[in-house]
């Protein structure tokens, strides 16, 4: 008897010692959900900005990615490797966004809406001829997500990136569907 009184007793000085706390939300407490920042190195690896507009060379790798582009023939190739340079173009205007140059970002977004425009090309000429895709159509599905996630994250960071991205960013849904 002496053991179930002892217990008993060392049991409520135990549950008398601990506070007991029930969990209230306070609206005040209540957090916004935090975008997370891209990283274009892990997202569109192994590409990176390189030379980017107003650089003293960049002519020069524009014109190396014309010759190259024109002697592609397959619609099906063509198609890809402008989604190719597309991702390309979007890493340098991340770039140059984060160098504070607006107004090459800006030349380098009127850039990728153009290489939009002729994927959109180079897909419908595939689409009409029946040649297939095989393994570059869903690469090319998966870079313009990719595309499509920067892009968002630019326009949430800024008000000003919504607006520069929002025309391009249709577009590329619109050639996502075609594809």
């Amino acid at each position: 008897m002496k053991r179930i009184l002892i217990t008993l007793f060392v049991a409520i000085f135990f549950f008398s010692l601990t506070q007991i706390s029930f969990a209230q939300t306070n609206p005040t407490d209540i957090q916004q959900p935090v975008v997370e920042e891209i990283n274009t190195f892990d997202l569109f690896w192994p590409i990176v900005a390189g030379r980017t507009r107003g650089d003293s060379l960049y002519s020069l790798k524009i014109l190396k990615e014309n010759v190259r582009g024109s002697l592609i023939f397959s619609n099906t190739k063509k198609s890809d490797y402008y989604v190719f340079l597309l991702t390309k173009r979007t890493v340098e205007a991340d770039k140059l966004l984060k160098d504070g140059k607006t107004d090459e970002a800006k030349d380098t977004v009127g850039d990728m809406e153009t290489l939009v425009a002729k994927a959109d090309v180079s897909v419908g000429k595939a689409k009409q001829k029946n040649e297939s895709f095989g393994e570059s159509g869903p690469e090319m599905v998966k870079r313009l997500e990719n595309i499509q996630k920067l892009i968002a994250w630019l326009s949430v960071k800024d008000e000003k990136n919504a607006q520069l991205f929002k025309t391009v960013g249709e577009k590329i849904t619109s050639l996502k569907a075609k594809l």
